[in-house]
C-alpha cells in the first residue's frame, strides 16, 4: 500500500552571504542608535550644567575665602602715607585688574584726617571702572567714602556697584561707611560658567576701595559628577564609531 504522496515543502532556502549581510546592517542599525541615544544623553547632561546668568551677593570676607582661593588681592598700602596723593594715570594695571577712571585715579588716604589705609577713587567723583581679565567667578573689595552726607563726617552712605559678566549686567547698591570709620567688604559670586568682566562703583561720596581681590570657585561635587557622566558618554561614543 503506498503512502499518501508528501505535500511540497515551502521552506525556502536562504544563502548565508544573505544572512551575514542582514546581520552587518542590523549590526550597524543599532550601532548608530546607540550613538544617538548616548549623544542625546550627552547634550541632556550638558543642559543640565549649562550657564544661567546670576550674581549674588557674597556678605563676608570668611565665607568669600571658602568658596575658593583668592588668586589676587590688589591694595595701595605701599603708596606714600603722608597724605600726598598719587595720580596713577588711567587705565592703571595690575595683574588682571585695569582701573578706569570717570575723570581721574587717584590714590591716598593714609595719614590724611586719621585714615589708616590708602584707597583708589575718581578725583571727580565720578566713579571708578574696574575691567577683568581672564575667568574669575568671585569678585571682592574693602570700601570707604572720603566723605560723608552729613557735616560732621558720621554718617555711611550710598555706593552703586554696576556689575558686568559673560553673560549679563547687574546692580547693586550698598552702603558704605564714612572712610576714617573703617573699611566694609562687598563680595559677589557668578554662576556657573559666568565670569566677570567688568565692575563699576560709584556713588556721591568719593567712594574707594582696597584689597580688590579675584578668585575661582570650587565647583559643587554635583558638577564632577555630571562632568565624568559626560566624559563617559563620549568615550562611550568614540568606541562605537571605531566598530
Amino acid at each position: 500500500m503506498k503512502g499518501a504522496p508528501s505535500e511540497p515543502s515551502h521552506r525556502h532556502f536562504i544563502h548565508p552571504a544573505i544572512t551575514r549581510g542582514f546581520k552587518v546592517r542590523t549590526m550597524k542599525i543599532l550601532r548608530n542608535a546607540m550613538g544617538k541615544i548616548a549623544a542625546a544623553a550627552v547634550i541632556c547632561i550638558t543642559l543640565g550644567t549649562v550657564a544661567h546668568a546670576q550674581v549674588v551677593a557674597v556678605d563676608t570676607q570668611a565665607a568669600f575665602s571658602a568658596l575658593g582661593a583668592v588668586t589676587q588681592n590688589t591694595n595701595f598700602d605701599a603708596y606714600p602715607t603722608d597724605g600726598t596723593p598719587t595720580l596713577p594715570g588711567s587705565p592703571f594695571t595690575v595683574g588682571d585688574l585695569s582701573f578706569i577712571a570717570g575723570s581721574e585715579n587717584v590714590i591716598g588716604g593714609a595719614g590724611l584726617l586719621g585714615f589708616a589705609r590708602n584707597l583708589l577713587t575718581d578725583n571727580g567723583f565720578l566713579g571708578t571702572t574696574i575691567q577683568i581679565a581672564g575667568v574669575h567667578d568671585l569678585f571682592a573689595l574693602n570700601a570707604g567714602n572720603f566723605m560723608s552726607p552729613d557735616p560732621n563726617n558720621t554718617l555711611a552712605g550710598d555706593a552703586t556697584f554696576n556689575i558686568t559678566t559673560n553673560l549679563g549686567s547687574y546692580q547693586f547698591v550698598e552702603t558704605v561707611p564714612y572712610f576714617a570709620g573703617g573699611l566694609s567688604f562687598f563680595g559677589f559670586e557668578a554662576a556657573a560658567g559666568e565670569y566677570f568682566t567688568s565692575v563699576n562703583v560709584s556713588g556721591p561720596n568719593a567712594t574707594g576701595m582696597t584689597d580688590i581681590q579675584l578668585a575661582q570657585a570650587v565647583p559643587e561635587p554635583e558638577t564632577y559628577a555630571l562632568m565624568l557622566a559626560g566624559l563617559a558618554m563620549m568615550c562611550f561614543i568614540a568606541r562605537r564609531k571605531r566598530r
